[in-house]
């Protein structure tokens, strides 16, 4: 498996609220894989953590950021809460990471991509759990169910990418 297998994100990934595992055979392979040598980087736990992630894994990628007390394992952390709709617990590793470095990127991508939107709003963590909740619960229009798909994908890869760089410093 290579790193392009899940970064930057594939279209129409991450599903952000209740994804379907994929092929189990894409968690052995992720899981199995020496990320560490591959990517020469320091470690792999949050790099697996996050493609697991992606691909639906929620128990396994669960598993793995209870191992790690960054703020980015914290972040996977809140992301793995927010897709099993588990909104209160989400908000809760959000608040333990505080302001992460990612946030400030994310917020100015997202006044970009919603300048001519019905989504007036400045992204943040509790923001976006929010859309989150609306979407799970049907009380959203169409044209944000898929905000909400990009903006999670957006937010995994600049998690994923500042990860990776981490890693090799």
């Amino acid at each position: 498996m290579q790193l392009n297998s899940f970064f930057p994100a594939p279209p129409a990934l991450p599903i952000p609220i209740n994804p379907p595992r994929e092929n189990n055979d894409i968690c052995k392979l992720l899981m199995e894989t020496d990320w560490v040598e591959l990517l020469e980087v320091k470690t792999d736990l949050l790099v697996k953590a996050g493609a697991l992630w992606l691909f639906g894994f929620l128990e396994e990628s669960h598993r793995l950021v209870q191992q790690d007390c960054s703020r980015e394992g914290k972040y996977w952390h809140a992301l793995i809460h927010r897709s099993e709709g588990d909104f209160s617990n989400s908000l809760y590793w959000f608040n333990q990471v505080g302001e992460h470095p990612i946030f400030e990127v994310i917020r100015s991508k997202w006044a970009l991509e919603n300048a001519h939107s019905e989504i007036n709003h400045e992204w943040s963590p509790e923001f976006f759990v929010t859309l989150c909740k609306k979407v799970r619960q049907g009380n959203s229009e169409s044209k944000i169910s898929v905000d909400v798909q990009l903006m999670a994908q957006m937010e995994y890869n600049f998690l994923m990418q500042f990860i990776l760089q981490q890693s090799k410093s």
